[in-house]
């Protein structure tokens, strides 16, 4: 019989074990060697991943993998990373470089909050991304960190959540995956998906091929993604033919009372403050609202009206802010490092 965790951790943390001074040693010995070459297959990137961001040795001999590391935290989260991919790949999940880079920034976003906790005479926050956070029927959503968590939880809570951050996070993902939910439930009758439709290489939207859902479909086209990705492209047409999903530009919502919904703005930072005042103005009984964006990466030539919501509204019952950084992307490992040197470019 399979069990849900591996049969054996052990540790050695003295120099006389190890043929390294100060060397910490950990041992997992897996339960179910099925899954083995899924993640330790010349094929699979997991060895190299958790060796490049971990600072770690990696010896696999029968069902046991010996993990070496001067750093006996970085050797801690090293295991704690594999075991969760252990996990994944025990329940049939596709061990993918999402996967991969989820499971390691969980471990090092724990690891900075641990730090953080210390300095400031906290106790940290457990990471539970194994959590089902989100729970569609039939494609359950888990936390890819606690961020994610955090995310979900003030979407639970409050009426209105804005999230910030870099590209790659969940941010839109969890989001439209909430407003789904909310749908299945019955806690929303309708799902409105806002964009600010900003034109590309000064191409007006007028002289597109198509009718107004031809012109808009690019704009739209990562929601859509989401969308036949969690519930199929038939049913999506589906709900949009039964205006049970609203798809529309930003400017279509003037005027409107949006009332028993899920409302997400995305890519919020190509909004005016005006146009951001005018959609939180939008809000009716029933209704909760997403407003999610990256304030670095605007593409108005004034200020974003993200940015400026965030320094207005904070301190409103109701209203809550979640940040995301860097170590959050979960899209792939080298956008975070990608995202940190151009960062550090700027400010030079």
């Amino acid at each position: 019989m399979t069990k849900s965790r591996p049969s054996k951790i052990s540790s050695i943390a003295d120099a006389s074990s190890s043929p390294s001074v100060d060397m910490t040693s950990l041992d997992i010995e897996f339960e179910d060697n099925r899954v083995l070459p899924t993640l330790f297959s010349t094929e699979s990137t997991v060895s190299d991943n958790i060796k490049t961001s971990f600072g770690v040795t990696l010896t696999l001999c029968g069902n046991r993998l010996n993990i070496d590391s001067h750093d006996p935290e970085n050797a801690l989260h090293a295991q704690q990373a594999l075991l969760s991919l252990y996990e994944s790949a025990r329940r049939g999940e596709e061990i993918s470089e999402h996967t991969i880079c989820a499971a390691i920034a969980a471990r090092q976003a724990s690891a900075r909050r641990a730090i953080d906790g210390a300095h400031n005479g906290t106790e940290p926050t457990s990471s539970r991304k194994s959590e089902v956070i989100i729970p569609l029927r039939n494609r359950p959503v888990r936390a890819l960190g606690d961020s994610q968590l955090r995310y979900v939880e003030a979407m639970t809570h409050n009426t209105i959540v804005f999230a910030d951050g870099p590209a790659g996070t969940g941010k839109t993902f969890l989001a439209v995956c909430w407003g789904l939910y909310m749908l299945q439930s019955g806690m929303a009758r309708k799902i409105i998906l806002a964009r600010p439709a900003i034109e590309a290489g000064g191409e007006k939207i007028g002289f597109l091929p198509g009718d107004m859902r031809e012109k808009l479909d690019p704009y739209f086209r990562p929601i859509y993604d989401i969308l036949h990705a969690r519930i199929g492209k038939a049913k999506t047409d589906r709900f949009i033919d039964e205006d049970v999903i609203e798809v529309a530009p930003l400017a279509f919502m003037r005027g409107r009372t949006l009332e028993d919904c899920f409302v997400l703005l995305d890519e919020a930072q190509n909004a005016t403050p005006s146009q951001i005042k005018m959609f939180l103005t939008r809000l009716g009984d029933g209704a909760k609202m997403v407003i999610a964006g990256d304030p670095e990466q605007t593409d108005l030539n004034e200020i974003n009206g993200l940015a400026v919501a965030l320094e207005r509204l904070r301190g409103i019952d109701g209203i809550e802010a979640v940040h995301f950084g860097a170590a959050d992307v979960i899209r792939h490992r080298l956008i975070a490092r990608i995202l940190q040197h151009w960062s550090a470019a700027d400010s030079a």
